[in-house]
């Protein structure tokens, strides 16, 4: 009778410990992330910028549909029941097999990626001038192996998951910051006698980053029991994971079209529009990829071995963890992000060729996309429950929606809004997600009353809190003179401020407000040995 009660909470730790192993890993990569994206701000120019990103994103934007998304919908449950089910050695040759499949794969979409790069570049930016089209299609040659690179350290960081490591897949992106920010000082000079385009330094610096990522992540395959070479061997279990993969992949299609539009509407706007709308949505990244993100991460192994189980109640349990924890995490980034965009822009990017016109535009394109933190990062954090019961299809038509939402708003508002009306589209379209997700979950988790009030409770706790924490850091953060950039030193002191202001604020209300998740985040970041978090 106590079982699944004991499952679930066992469950409900495991997930806060993995939550914290990941959201520590990826804190570094983050921050140099942030670093990353001011260095290249005060680099180049926007023209060089807007090829690149759009050269960049192409490789990106198939990473998520064939990589990503293989790990989470398919790779990550399939080897976790077999080693529940057949025991690790089963587990293992799985592995081998699946990256075997996989590698094949990546590798023949690089091929004909740098085939097609033209019309690539069409699809994406159709509406550059010449000059800037020819730049992007050099570069995106030149960046496509990324693609393989990285899909195939998404496949390790996958088995790494599934075995209960997870700070270490989530810290290694960080090579690929640290490469680019290397990049404009050690690769200018190869990049030029290359014949590169202005920004062919960053080109390069992707694939060195890419190949870091892979390499830096063997030794703990090999720790973990995992590090097989590649084999090329179509059994029933790589069958199987692939055939989950198709309708994930076809999601995932649905969602790059909205990377897709996204890029071609901006392509048609004024120059410098890819640019802003770019470091906008790097700016959200930081908490829907090191926070959202990371709960999400560890609750899919969770979910996964009590599916395989058939414990309901745990899995009932730890989506409603995953909810509240998401929840308090993501919800006061949002509002901050929404109140505070101005601050946030001018430290983060505010010098050399970024001036203040770019400060104002960014600013913008943030204070509108900061909205859609809190509801995408809950979007992310139902999807696991779907893929731990094999169920690739209900996130394919939510995603779906998103997709035709996001195009008729920002359409609609293309003319009077100009680069926000892309910000406007993607806040409604993960809305109109997320909701379609709350309502397709309950196929496969029955949602108790007490779990439903519990939730409530806990999202008006944390609402409560954001809102203490908004009021008093805006108020502090008028003292700024943001206008002037990252370089004026009394802008940094009042960021610092403002930013220790808003969590006193927050934590000291949210612990008035007995809010248990405070007490979670601190177990979870409490804990030493995050590298060695294990699934027992």
């Amino acid at each position: 009778m106590l079982a699944p009660v004991t499952d679930a909470g066992r469950g409900a730790q495991r997930l806060t410990r993995g939550a914290g192993a990941t959201a520590l890993g990826t804190a570094g990569s983050r921050l140099l992330g942030a670093v990353r994206d001011a260095v290249i701000a005060a680099s180049f120019p926007a023209v060089a910028t807007d090829a690149f990103f759009v050269a960049f994103t192409i490789p990106n934007t198939l990473r998520s549909l064939l990589a990503e998304g293989a790990v989470s919908a398919a790779i990550v449950p399939t080897f976790t029941k077999l080693r529940e089910t057949r025991g690790h050695a089963a587990a293992r040759r799985f592995h081998a097999r699946a990256t075997g499949a996989m590698l094949l794969v990546l590798a023949a979409t690089c091929a004909a990626g740098i085939a097609l790069a033209e019309p690539l570049v069409v699809l994406f930016a159709g509406g550059y001038e010449p000059v800037r089209f020819a730049a992007t299609v050099e570069l995106l040659r030149v960046v496509f192996p990324y693609l393989l690179l990285v899909g195939i350290a998404a496949m390790h960081a996958g088995a790494l998951q599934a075995c209960g490591r997870f700070a270490l897949p989530a810290a290694a992106p960080a090579l690929l910051n640290a490469a680019l920010i290397a990049s404009p000082w050690l690769l200018s000079a190869p990049a030029t006698d290359l014949g590169l385009p202005e920004a062919g330094a960053l080109a390069l610096g992707t694939l060195a980053g890419g190949l870091a990522h892979v390499l830096v992540q063997l030794p703990a395959l090999h720790r973990a029991g995992v590090l097989d070479p590649p084999r090329f061997a179509w059994d029933s279990d790589v069958r199987r994971a692939f055939g989950l993969l198709v309708p994930v992949a076809l999601g995932a299609g649905v969602y790059q079209l909205n990377v897709l539009l996204s890029r071609l509407f901006a392509s048609y706007l004024p120059e410098g529009s890819q640019s802003w709308l770019y470091y906008g949505q790097r700016v959200v990244e930081i908490p829907q990829g090191m926070l959202a993100l990371a709960v999400a991460t560890a609750s899919l192994p969770v979910l996964s071995e009590h599916v395989a189980h058939g414990r309901a109640q745990a899995v009932e349990r730890t989506a409603a963890d995953a909810v509240r924890l998401t929840t308090f995490l993501a919800l006061p980034c949002a509002l901050l992000a929404t109140a505070l965009a101005e601050p946030v822009v001018a430290v983060l990017f505010g010098r050399g060729r970024f001036d203040a016109h770019a400060i104002e535009q960014t600013a913008r394109s943030l204070a509108v996309m900061g909205l859609g933190v809190w509801p995408i990062a809950i979007a992310r954090n139902l999807v696991p429950v779907f893929h731990a019961h094999g169920d690739t299809r209900r996130p394919v038509r939510a995603t779906f929606l998103n997709l035709i939402v996001f195009a008729l708003v920002s359409v609609s508002l293309l003319s009077s809004l100009g680069h926000l009306a892309i910000a406007v589209g993607t806040v409604v379209g993960g809305l109109a997600q997320m909701i379609a997700l709350v309502a397709m979950v309950r196929t496969h988790v029955r949602i108790s009353a007490e779990t439903r009030r519990t939730v409530a409770r806990s999202i008006a706790r944390t609402a409560v809190a954001a809102a203490v924490a908004v009021t008093s850091a805006s108020s502090l953060a008028r003292l700024g003179d943001w206008p002037a950039g990252g370089n004026e030193p009394r802008n940094w002191l009042v960021a610092l401020g403002t930013a220790i202001v808003a969590l006193v604020a927050f934590t000291v209300t949210a612990r008035l407000l007995r809010s248990p998740e405070l007490g979670e985040v601190r177990a979870a970041l409490s804990r030493r040995r995050t590298g060695a978090v294990r699934s027992e």
